[in-house]
């Protein structure tokens, strides 16, 4: 489930406000457990993802690979009564707790839900300063929970980081020694503001990128050497 405000909201106190209001009073009598994470986009504007144990059933006979099109009819036509009935009852309800665009989709893998809340993770580990003093996970006293140390020596953060060294030396020519160990990512940060969130997607395609001489050209002169 994704909760959006219909406002510019940069406030997390505030955020978390109409979050409590919206759980309390609509949304926990129609749920048994939960996860909520809190994500910032890239305007600096909360938003919140949450993993939901709904009561009513909404996964059966769900065409996932209709989801990412909110056109398709046979993502409405495949949908169960019960998700049919959730989507009308928050589109209606969200604006008086103060949010605005709101989406529930069943899960299909756990891998998948994995990845999307792990950027929440990564959000705060590259940027710890941003985030000091503000929870972004937080679970239902019923959910059963696994807590480990993140941590920097693992297959996805040791391409990460060697993606943001090809980005830095051979797409920007920036000559600055760069090792693979975590602080270095850091430089990024005062660089340019928000790079994770302008051209992290460039960043993970890096290597696909610097494959295709016309397409490294184009970015390098997208991204102007009077940013750095």
């Amino acid at each position: 489930m994704t909760l959006t405000f219909p406002d510019h909201l940069t406030d997390p106190r505030e955020a978390s406000k109409r979050l409590n209001s919206f759980m309390s009073n609509f949304l926990r009598e129609r749920i048994g457990s939960f996860i909520t994470v809190r994500e910032l986009h890239e305007s600096g504007s909360w938003h919140y993802h949450l993993l939901v144990a709904f009561q009513a059933p909404i996964c059966l006979g769900f065409r996932w690979k209709y989801a990412k099109d909110h056109k398709a009819i046979p993502v409405f036509k495949t949908a169960t009564k019960a998700l049919k009935t959730l989507w009308r009852d928050i589109r209606e309800a969200a604006p008086k707790y103060g949010f605005g665009r709101s989406e529930i989709l069943p899960v299909r893998t756990g891998k998948g839900l994995a990845k999307y809340f792990s950027k929440v993770i990564l959000q705060r580990a590259l940027d710890p300063e941003r985030f000091k003093g503000v929870r972004l996970v937080s679970y239902s006293r019923n959910f059963l929970r696994s807590v480990a140390r993140f941590a920097w020596n693992n297959p996805y953060t040791r391409d990460f980081r060697r993606k943001v060294k090809r980005f830095a030396t051979e797409l920007l020519g920036i000559t600055e020694k760069l090792t693979d160990e975590p602080p270095d990512v850091d430089w990024l940060s005062y660089l340019f503001p928000a790079w994770f969130w302008r051209y992290g997607k460039v960043i993970d395609g890096i290597d696909r990128i610097l494959a295709q001489p016309d397409l490294a050209n184009m970015y390098r002169h997208t991204i102007q050497p009077a940013e750095f």
